[in-house]
């Protein structure tokens, strides 16, 4: 027979277990309710959903301000990141378009500051003719940019320089800079490159473009030298008219196909 005192351990002993086991379960609740939660337990759920919900938001703000700011830093950053993609027919005609188009710029801007700088008639009709001639060029270049997704190319800094020097300078000093400037050099290297473009670019429409300009830009570097050699303004004049009749023929040969 069990004694009475043995039977009253036994009672203590289960008493204090189920005690322990209450006290146990209530620090468990205490600690899953939310004023007992370690603060970054309280608000790390309910900032996921948020954060989540906020990527489309963030991604589309990212995009346009790449769209923004694409235009002030050039294509030269979009161009390296896909060059490696393209195929070499396409390469070749994005570094042609590039390299005409910076020509095309310079020798627009130079010749805008002749129109009304320039002492001689003949360097400021040979300004004239060269402006004449790039509207509808230049216009047709942008678009060819335009179709590749191109923004146009921005001056080197000694291009910007030399087009900076030519603005502070006036009468004999003007034409002299200008005319080394749109030299006999650099309008037979142009030639020379778009001979070289339409001998070896596909792409129709562009290679039509260029053999449009050839025949212009031909005319051009023949008026350049005679410019450069002193000859008198009669026959920059005359190399004037047959500069103009080219256009003339290229605007036909354009309206033509675009019919």
């Amino acid at each position: 027979m069990v004694s009475r005192r043995w039977v009253w351990v036994a009672t203590g002993l289960a008493a204090g277990m189920l005690m322990g086991a209450r006290v146990a379960h209530a620090g468990r609740a205490d600690e899953d309710r939310p004023g007992h939660r370690p603060q970054d337990m309280e608000t790390a759920p309910a900032q996921a959903p948020q954060a989540t919900a906020n990527l489309p938001a963030a991604a589309s703000a990212a995009k346009a301000a790449a769209r923004r700011a694409a235009p002030s830093t050039g294509y030269a950053a979009d161009a390296a990141r896909t060059s490696s993609r393209l195929a070499p027919d396409e390469r070749t005609a994005r570094a042609f378009l590039r390299t005409a188009a910076v020509a095309a710029r310079i020798e627009t801007e130079a010749s805008r500051l002749a129109s009304s700088r320039a002492q001689g008639d003949a360097v400021r009709e040979y300004a004239g003719d060269l402006l004449k001639y790039h509207e509808p060029a230049d216009l047709e270049l942008m678009w060819l940019l335009q179709a590749r997704d191109m923004a146009p190319p921005m001056l080197e800094t000694a291009q910007r320089k030399a087009l900076a020097r030519l603005a502070k300078l006036d009468g004999a000093k003007f034409d002299r800079a200008y005319v080394d400037l749109v030299s006999v050099r650099r309008q037979r290297s142009d030639v020379q490159q778009f001979e070289r473009a339409a001998a070896g670019i596909t792409d129709p429409a562009l290679k039509a473009w260029i053999l449009r300009q050839l025949p212009a830009m031909r005319e051009q570097q023949v008026a350049a030298r005679r410019l450069a050699g002193g000859r008198p303004a009669e026959t920059a004049q005359q190399q004037a008219q047959r500069l103009r009749l080219s256009r003339t023929i290229a605007s036909r040969t354009i309206a033509s196909n675009t019919r």
